[in-house]
C-alpha cells in the first residue's frame, strides 16, 4: 500500500488534487483509490508491442489540467484514448 498521506505530510505542495499513483496492482492505492491509475503489467515477452507506458503518457497529458485529480475515475483511463 501507497500512502500518499505519509508523502503530502512531507511535501506540502502536493496533496490529493494534485498527485496520482501509477501502478500494475491495484492494492498499491487502495487508500486513496480516486488517486490511482491501474496499468497493465509490463510483458517482457510481449516487449515490442507493449504500449502501455506510452498509452499513459497520452493519459498524464490530458489530465494534466485537471483541478483536481481525486474528483475524477482515473478506472477507464485507457477508453478515454480511443
Amino acid at each position: 500500500v501507497k500512502p500518499l498521506q505519509s508523502i503530502w505530510s512531507i511535501y506540502p505542495q502536493y496533496n490529493c488534487t494534485n498527485t496520482v499513483i501509477c501502478d500494475d496492482r491495484k492494492f498499491n492505492f487502495i487508500l486513496n483509490p480516486n488517486n490511482g491509475i491501474l496499468v497493465t503489467p509490463y510483458s517482457y515477452e510481449n516487449r515490442t508491442l507493449d504500449r502501455e507506458l506510452e498509452d499513459l503518457r497520452f493519459y498524464l497529458r490530458t489530465i494534466i489540467n485537471y483541478d483536481d485529480f481525486s474528483k475524477n475515475s482515473h478506472e477507464d483511463w485507457k477508453e478515454l484514448l480511443k
